[in-house]
């Protein structure tokens, strides 16, 4: 073979090897969502409250590109709801936990890379949330927000290559004023799940 038509050659091969590395950065492979939960975590937001029947699983699928995975604690029938009829601030006892957990992969798809399309669903549904950063060896991006309504939560949307991981935190107190756990108790559960998440997550 003629030199200049060897490194033609090489020079095919090298650039075919760049595209398969730049493909194998995103994940291939379906996520299960009850494996970024840590069992110690859990146990801490349990709040002494024992395992409920609302726990639930949706794991991946071959067809399926979403997996799901839900904990409960206590009941939540036990949170009366007073609605707008009372005011003030007045802490309860732990009635009811729950954890939600929900991871979504996106294929190459219509002519967009799963990056693309992970960050337009994103960006979809992570607004009006507000970003909190990324740390190191975290996700790329983190949204949070907080609702107050009846049985609170605190929601996060990540996002980390073409996988986007939603979390969600919340639960309710025995005759409490508001009804719903505090914002700062929801957050901060949310954080730890986030940061279990992070560190659970099979490699692309």
């Amino acid at each position: 073979m003629r030199p200049g038509v060897a490194c033609l050659v090489l020079a095919i091969l090298l650039a075919g090897c760049g595209s398969d590395a730049s493909a194998s950065d995103e994940y291939r492979a379906h996520v299960d969502a009850c494996k970024l939960l840590n069992q110690d975590t859990l146990q801490l937001l349990a709040a002494g409250l024992p395992g409920s029947a609302t726990d639930s699983a949706t794991p991946p699928s071959i067809t399926a590109d979403v997996s799901t995975c839900k904990r409960g604690f206590g009941n939540p029938t036990d949170v009366v709801l007073h609605g707008s009829t009372k005011s003030g601030n007045t802490p309860g006892s732990p009635a009811y936990r729950y954890v939600s957990v929900e991871a979504q992969r996106f294929d190459d798809r219509g002519g967009q890379s799963g990056l693309d399309r992970a960050r337009y669903f994103l960006q979809q549904y992570s607004t009006p949330a507000a970003d909190i950063g990324a740390g190191q060896k975290d996700f790329e991006q983190k949204y949070t927000t907080f609702e107050a309504n009846g049985i609170s939560h605190a929601t996060l949307w990540a996002i980390t290559k073409n996988l986007v991981v939603h979390i969600e935190y919340g639960g309710g107190n025995i005759r409490s004023v508001p009804d719903g756990i505090a914002e700062q108790e929801a957050r901060d559960g949310v954080q730890k799940l986030t940061a279990d998440a992070a560190a659970r997550l099979p490699k692309a």
